[in-house]
């Protein structure tokens, strides 16, 4: 049995269920993975077209982890589980959204344009607050008509190699009972937090829904948000002409965001040139 605590370090329940989730105290639709983490802010990448049709329709979208471009986000998800568990609440059909707490890099910027055309080709970053980004989810999570749903959120791990990920389903893995003796939805979950050593860089966080009506959704869903409320600052792509930021700033201003919010990457700019060596 593990005791489960909140933050407030009150015991609200003994479970072998839950052995590494707990629950935000004031949220009781929000769970986290493992160790809280602290930091306040998030970064959201997104091309300028997709962010756009976000702010317009006043939604961000949750995916199921088979439908990105790296397959590998499958491997687990997608996984038979009947060795480990035959309780099928244990792996349930979910959906994700990715954030980052790396504000300054050069690949993000370049993967989320990577072979787009238009205002696709232009790529722009949210930088928003979490906790009031959790309290969106939290509302929705609860007040859903066609079905409740339950928020998980953890950090993603690169610590083992694609080699090891590879063999980890495999007995022979050191890994093995780490992740599926006594399996239950905490170490499906950890599962699909884990990443390539490759895509480090990237120090993504990631906030998952599970249904409760397990039909729902057909590949991803479109969560309500108020972007005014969440969102602290917008970068927008250092390519960018005058023309289209102004535009983006008037598309922002029309949807309720402040236009002072948005300024424009700054990130190959010789601070100051033609410097003499002292």
């Amino acid at each position: 049995m593990y005791e489960i605590f909140d933050y407030n370090k009150k015991k609200i329940e003994d479970s072998s269920t839950l052995s590494d989730i707990s629950s935000y105290s004031k949220n009781s639709y929000c769970f986290f993975i493992g160790a809280k983490n602290l930091s306040r802010h998030t970064f959201k990448y997104m091309d300028l077209e997709t962010a756009m049709r976000c702010i317009k329709g006043k939604t961000i979208r949750f995916a199921q982890p088979d439908t990105w471009p790296d397959k590998y986000e499958g491997r687990f998800y997608n996984a038979d589980y009947k060795n480990v568990t035959n309780n099928y609440n244990n792996t349930p059909k979910l959906y994700a959204c990715c954030v980052t707490f790396t504000k300054v890099s050069e690949a993000a910027w370049k993967t989320y344009t990577y072979n787009k055309k238009g205002f696709g080709s232009r790529c722009v970053q949210f930088r928003f607050d979490k906790s009031k980004f959790r309290n969106e989810l939290y509302k929705f999570a609860k007040s859903n008509k066609q079905s409740k749903y339950k928020v998980y959120e953890g950090d993603v791990s690169y610590a083992i190699s694609d080699f090891q990920i590879d063999s980890l389903h495999q007995k022979s893995s050191p890994f093995y009972a780490q992740y599926f003796c006594d399996f239950k939805l905490d170490k499906y979950l950890k599962l699909l937090l884990i990443k390539r050593p490759a895509f480090k860089y990237e120090e993504e966080f990631r906030f998952f829904m599970i249904p409760d009506d397990q039909n729902i959704g057909n590949g991803h869903i479109d969560v309500p948000i108020s972007w005014p409320t969440i969102i602290d600052e917008i970068l927008i792509d250092e390519d960018c002409s005058d023309v289209e930021i102004e535009a983006f700033k008037a598309f922002c201003k029309k949807y309720g965001i402040d236009e002072h919010k948005i300024s424009k990457l700054d990130l190959h700019t010789n601070p100051q040139p033609n410097i003499v060596i002292e």
